[in-house]
């Protein structure tokens, strides 16, 4: 018999290879299945076996060379992080979130060619909704969004010394030109800025489209001296028009226009919210001075004066609708009135030869000034249209609003970011401390695993700037403590395999990195 010893159990003499078989040691556990002693997956054990090699190798050249490993790799991710300087922050939302390639960024390119860069209206939104979840089927809730809608249209701005306001700037209907001078002049003065509002099913609406100034008509053929929308009833003049029989004044051309437009009597025959309002008309259904029916009134449809271009679909003027069996409205949760302005292009070009901005460089960067400064005039004004006294919730939306909110949640707190990341500076090396083994304490590799983090966050995101990928508000207000989060439980994990593993960690010169069976 031999005397040579007998080879101890690998399972026996290395009790982890029962619990974390290719973990520990995935040559080991590859042979030992090959040879019938162990069940497992070859394929991943052959896998892992390779990877081991590997990394064990790296690893050896690493602590070989730890000196320069840290220094090339310190100085890299230095110059990395000075690509931070090519940044630029996007808050364009079409840029956030229309598709690159697809079929919505080529209509956008198609329009941008073929009517230009700034061309069309903007919209501004007024939405009110009840505080404790009630109907606004009230006087008093429609009444305050008349309130808030008209205070929406007296806002004023000062641009370079001149004074702008909303009928200066909005979107007008268009009505042409007839072969009367005095029809012409009348038209312009009252042509009224395209509002979409549930205010139109009353003749408080005809206040929202002014002239701030009533227009002088002379009195020709009976016509009242001065008329505003509060007063004018198209069909009525065309009909003292025709009396007077005034051959200057296209008479048959107006009825036409008018019946295909749908314009009657405008606002003269629409109920009044507030019956006792001594402007309202004599024609009015309650002039008596019953309260309207807001229900009734709603469920038959708003329009404005050309009722059948301006008949306002449900879904632009109310929210939240509940009908009975008749289709009768019961339930309005929300009212919003639409403010339509030109865009900057179509502003620069209407003004671009009046004597209105002689006295200023007028580009249409101007002009795009001269929005913004009313659009954010316009939400201030709003916002705080009474939302604390009063029972209903006044907002207001714009597109420069949604810029500013845009630009303003993308902008990075310094300040946050760095107190986050000394906060996990002062925890890792708390946490690693070990107050009675001086020795063996990991604060050291915790405070710096939280520099290197750091460290690696700022050039990944230098690197993403000399790419051109463009910062926006996932990679200002997420990803720096996201990254955070991972990259420190990843060293928690490190620290602590090393604290176990480091006093029998194999190396090149002590012995091979795999067991023999």
């Amino acid at each position: 018999m031999s005397n040579r010893p007998r080879r101890a159990d690998p399972s026996k003499s290395d009790p982890e290879l029962l619990t974390r078989t290719s973990w520990v040691n995935a040559e080991l556990a590859y042979r030992q299945v090959k040879r019938g002693r162990a069940d497992g997956n070859t394929c991943a054990l052959w896998l892992r076996l390779y990877l081991q090699r590997y990394l064990y190798s790296i690893g050896c050249l690493l602590q070989l060379h730890c000196g320069k490993v840290t220094f090339l790799g310190l100085l890299l991710l230095s110059l990395c992080c000075v690509g931070l300087k090519t940044g630029h922050l996007e808050t364009n939302v079409d840029e956030l979130w229309v598709e690159e390639g697809g079929r919505l960024e080529r209509e956008l390119d198609y329009v941008r060619n073929t009517v230009g860069e700034g061309s069309g209206t903007s919209y501004e939104l007024i939405i009110q909704t009840p505080k404790k979840g009630l109907s606004l089927l009230s006087v008093e809730s429609l009444t305050l969004h008349y309130q808030a809608v008209l205070a929406a249209t007296k806002v004023k701005v000062i641009i370079d010394g001149l004074e702008w306001g909303f009928r200066e700037i909005c979107y007008t209907a268009d009505f042409p030109i007839t072969e009367s001078n005095l029809v012409d002049l009348i038209l312009e003065g009252i042509l009224p800025c395209v509002i979409v509002t549930p205010v139109d099913c009353f003749w408080e609406g005809s206040r929202l489209l002014g002239p701030d100034h009533p227009v002088a008509t002379g009195g020709v053929a009976d016509i009242p001296k001065y008329i505003s929308w509060e007063n004018l009833d198209p069909q009525s003049i065309l009909r003292k028009l025709e009396e007077a029989n005034n051959n200057n004044v296209p008479v048959d051309a107006m009825r036409d226009l008018f019946h295909r437009a749908g314009i009657t009597s405008a606002y003269q025959e629409k109920p009044c919210l507030n019956p006792k309002d001594p402007d309202c008309p004599k024609t009015a259904p309650n002039f008596n001075g019953s309260v309207p029916d807001i229900s009734g009134e709603f469920s038959k449809g708003c329009a404005g004066f050309a009722a059948k271009y301006m008949a306002w679909e449900q879904d632009l003027i109310f929210g939240g609708v509940k009908k009975n069996k008749t289709g009768h409205i019961v339930r309005v949760e929300a009212f919003q009135s639409i403010l339509q302005l030109m865009a900057d292009k179509d502003l620069f070009q209407y003004y671009e030869d009046d004597s209105k901005v002689a006295s200023i460089e007028w580009t249409q960067d101007k002009a795009r000034d001269v929005l913004e400064a009313f659009q954010r005039k316009f939400s201030q004004v709003v916002n705080n249209f009474g939302n604390e006294s009063n029972k209903d919730n006044l907002y207001a939306f714009s597109y420069t609003s949604l810029m500013d909110i845009m630009r303003d949640f993308s902008s990075l707190s310094v300040t946050r970011v760095v107190l986050g990341y000394v906060l996990m500076f002062v925890y890792a090396c708390v946490s690693l401390l070990r107050w009675n083994d001086a020795v063996n304490s990991q604060s050291g590799i915790g405070m710096a695993g939280v520099v290197l983090v750091s460290l690696s966050v700022a050039a990944g995101l230098g690197v993403c700037s000399v790419l051109g990928i463009s910062f926006n508000a996932s990679t200002t207000q997420i990803i720096p403590f996201f990254a955070l989060g991972l990259g420190v439980d990843d060293m928690f994990l490190i620290a602590h395999t090393y604290y176990e593993n480091a006093g029998h960690v194999p190396t090149p010169v002590s012995s091979s990195p795999v067991s023999e069976p």
